[in-house]
């Protein structure tokens, strides 16, 4: 049976150093040892496999008697099943040892700027600050501390979508590339276990973004072409102005005739041309160039 606890409590405290180390019994073979300089420490003395053994279950107060007794209570019921408390200890340390010595799994953050190091050595350096910028924002803020393989498809999805909310469809479409090609990079250079799933892969933005609607610019009526590039010849604005309208034009009607035709020829011309024929192709831009292609530029 167990002294009082209060009772020992007081008599652990009260107990002075003397010049040799003393015992200050308990039961079932549980001890506060007393050594010379001060010190209060749990001891345990039991025989296993024919040998005298001593167990410690810490120092007293930081371990109180309460804790010392349920420690001793632990290693006593091992006893009494036949294995040595102090050798599953030793076990239980080495596997937790081995486990904090274990490097820990890689963070999404750390890949992503690991790969940042490697992809922005030939990129533009604004255009590297941007991508940087867009990753720290959209991507590591929001999923940076998770390991790259808890990242589910469905969460880069929500991501992507959440940029494209903003009214930025573009940017969330690049982010879900670039994700892709972190997660390649980082198993291609052993920095992502080669189980690791790609969260990013299979994924088509436009599945999954807003739908982009097209709009088409205001087309010219035949019956208006000559008005249009007569404007464009009458243009007061700079050479280099007129010279790209006329040079638009011939590029719309056929890339491979503007490269071959006289420029020498005259816009008047082309305009009696459309009006007798009423057709636009006929219309040639040549007018609206100055004499030669006019002054210097």
């Amino acid at each position: 049976m167990h002294a009082n606890v209060e009772l020992w409590n007081l008599k652990c405290l009260k107990a002075a150093s003397k010049t040799k180390p003393y015992r200050i019994p308990d039961s079932g073979g549980l001890a506060l040892l007393v050594t010379p300089e001060g010190g209060k420490l749990w001891r345990w003395r039991y025989h296993f496999e024919g040998k005298m053994k001593q167990m410690a279950f810490g120092k007293y107060p930081d371990v109180p008697l309460a804790d010392a007794r349920a420690h001793h209570a632990q290693a006593r019921q091992l006893l009494a099943n036949g294995v040595g408390p102090m050798a599953l200890r030793k076990d239980v340390k080495e596997k937790a040892k081995v486990k904090v010595e274990q490097p820990k799994e890689k963070t999404l953050e750390y890949v992503i700027r690991e790969w940042l190091k490697w992809w922005r050595t030939d990129k533009n350096d604004k255009y590297a600050a941007n991508v940087e910028s867009r990753l720290e924002s959209d991507i590591i803020a929001k999923v940076g501390s998770k390991i790259p393989a808890e990242i589910t498809r469905m969460e880069l999805v929500k991501l992507t979508q959440d940029v494209d909310a903003r009214g930025a469809r573009d940017i969330a479409r690049r982010n879900l590339q670039i994700v892709r090609q972190i997660y390649e990079w980082g198993t291609d250079n052993r920095l992502l276990d080669q189980n690791t799933m790609n969260p990013a892969a299979g994924i088509k933005p436009d599945k999954i973004l807003s739908r982009v609607v097209e709009e088409h610019f205001a087309s010219v009526p035949i019956s208006e072409v000559p008005e249009l590039l007569r404007k464009m010849r009458d243009y007061d604005g700079t050479a280099l102005t007129r010279i790209s309208g006329a040079y638009n034009y011939a590029e719309y009607l056929e890339p491979r005739a503007k490269r071959l035709q006289d420029w020498s020829d005259f816009l008047d011309e082309q305009l009696e041309k459309a009006r007798t024929q009423n057709d636009p192709a006929s219309i040639q831009p040549d007018g609206v160039l100055p004499s030669r292609w006019g002054p210097s530029l």
